[in-house]
């Protein structure tokens, strides 16, 4: 589950996408069902489409405990409260529930939950991402509708796109509204329409290229390895801010996205050595990286951390770890 989790939140997003994870959901639905409702709520939190199929399927509970997890501030800039308001609408009534002030920022999501629901809400909320006119092309990458709509709406190269509250992309969330178009387009690896803003000189940025790693699309990173686009990143020494080209970072969001060819890519032509990743590896269960002889007391505490039950038990249970080792017992207690 933990694997899964980091793959709906991470992976490339295919149109059939959601529909193998809900798949893969049904077959060890009666294993979730062994776990208490907060639970399965703490395990599957970072996924708000997740936590939809969970409902559905009565796996997941919306009780109180849920509804206040929800309209807590965490969750607020991703939009959670506006993409679950059919299941929280009803304990509007309860006195902890919190009271619209158009002063007060954060009860802001209580306007919009009382809303009448557009007639495709469901519909757009079980696909997952962000509904506009524009978005759509983009995604598609149907190249001669997004040329014609952006002149006849005037629309500059520039614009940013507004976060939806349908949205299901970890990246996208978190970068909230500002993303660019030409980021959107390197994202889902539309190649035509990245390669018309490109022309249009909307300038090629190293930031570009976690868009393009999430994308997929091999051919977009030759596009940045072409155009001489190096990866930066800001390190300071002697509290000097300093620009260094890093494909480390690269490596490490292929492996978070569990984009293996790509990241076998940036370990074979760019010198990366994944063992110097293990932390990262572990973090995001991408067992093809994963080195028996890597198992050791090195990286005990980040199987610990990271709940690998098994694997700590079986370094446990063989000797091979020293639990009472001052690196061990300084991890414990930070």
């Amino acid at each position: 589950m933990h694997f899964l989790i980091k793959v709906a939140n991470n992976h490339h997003h295919a149109s059939d996408f959601f529909k193998k994870i809900d798949l893969i959901l049904q077959l060890f639905k009666d294993n979730i069902n062994k776990y208490k409702n907060d639970e399965i709520f703490h395990l599957f939190k970072s996924n708000k489409r997740i936590l939809l199929f969970l409902i559905e399927e009565k796996i997941l509970t919306v009780d109180e405990f849920f509804v206040k997890q929800i309209i807590d501030s965490n969750y607020l800039a991703k939009k959670y409260p506006q993409y679950f308001a059919p299941e929280i609408k009803p304990f509007s009534n309860e006195n902890w529930f919190p009271k619209y002030d158009k002063y007060i920022i954060k009860t802001k999501f209580v306007e919009d939950i009382m809303k009448e629901l557009p007639d495709d809400f469901y519909e757009k909320r079980k696909i997952g991402e962000n509904e506009s006119y524009l978005c759509e092309l983009i995604r598609k990458d149907s190249a001669e509708e997004f040329i014609a709509y952006v002149n006849r709406n005037n629309i500059p190269f520039n614009k940013t796109i507004p976060l939806s509250i349908y949205e299901t992309n970890s990246l996208l969330i978190k970068k909230r509204s500002n993303t660019t178009l030409i980021e959107y387009a390197a994202f889902f690896g539309s190649i035509q329409i990245f390669t018309y803003l490109k022309y249009q000189n909307v300038k090629l940025k190293p930031s570009l290229w976690i868009d393009v790693i999430h994308s997929k699309n091999a051919e977009l990173i030759h596009i940045l390895e072409e155009n001489h686009i190096d990866p930066i990143i800001s390190v300071f020494k002697n509290h000097i801010e300093i620009k260094e080209i890093s494909y480390k970072g690269c490596f490490k969001e292929s492996i978070k996205c569990h984009h293996n060819a790509i990241a076998n890519y940036f370990l074979n032509n760019h010198q990366q050595n994944e063992n110097e990743n293990s932390n990262e590896i572990i973090k995001y269960y991408n067992f093809a990286f994963f080195q028996k002889e890597g198992i050791n007391e090195s990286i005990f505490c980040h199987l610990c951390n990271y709940d690998y039950y098994i694997l700590v038990k079986a370094l446990i249970a063989s000797q091979d770890v020293d639990i009472n080792s001052k690196a061990i017992q300084k991890h414990i207690f930070q």
